[in-house]
């Protein structure tokens, strides 16, 4: 998946293999071997790609960002009725008033 990925988002931008080997300091060759499979870059390359393209590296791995925690809860709690929303948000607001003075009496 990561070639195929790393070959869309080079064509996507514009740049040819030998472009992109430069911005990364590494040759066309090796950008030639990432796209075909041949070879993977290590992890600090990963994260080179990554931060150049500026996307995440489970979106260069898997083609896809994993979920996170947060939006995990998000689809949770959307999918909830009505009155359990209003439940959780009432739990929510009672832990964190619980929360305030918790640290109000013991800074």
């Amino acid at each position: 998946m990561f070639q195929i990925e790393l070959k869309n988002m080079r064509d996507e931008s514009g740049l040819s293999q030998h472009e992109l080997a430069d911005k990364l300091g590494v040759s066309k060759s090796t950008i030639a071997m990432w796209e075909s499979g041949r070879r993977k870059p290590d992890f600090y390359k990963l994260i080179l790609i990554a931060d150049f393209f500026n996307t995440s590296i489970d979106k260069l791995i898997f083609g896809k960002d994993k979920p996170t925690l947060q939006s995990e809860s998000q689809i949770i709690f959307t999918n909830l009725t009505p009155n359990n929303q209003r439940q959780v948000l009432g739990y929510m607001q009672g832990l964190l008033y619980s929360q305030t003075s918790n640290e109000k009496k013991h800074p």
